[in-house]
């Protein structure tokens, strides 16, 4: 979890991407590792909108 600061406060900061249902099942059935390295090698961001 990483944290902002604002003034003398440090807020914690939780990211939340949302994932396809593929993706999801990857990362059920094989894992986050095999999840980052499908990430990886996509030219697609994993926080594009417009991704499929």
């Amino acid at each position: 979890m990483e944290q902002i600061h604002v003034g003398q406060e440090k807020i914690p900061l939780l990211w939340v991407e949302p994932i396809t249902l593929y993706e999801a099942d990857l990362i059920l059935n094989q894992g986050i590792e095999d999840f980052d390295v499908l990430v990886g090698s996509s030219h697609f961001s994993i926080i594009d909108p417009c991704r499929s």
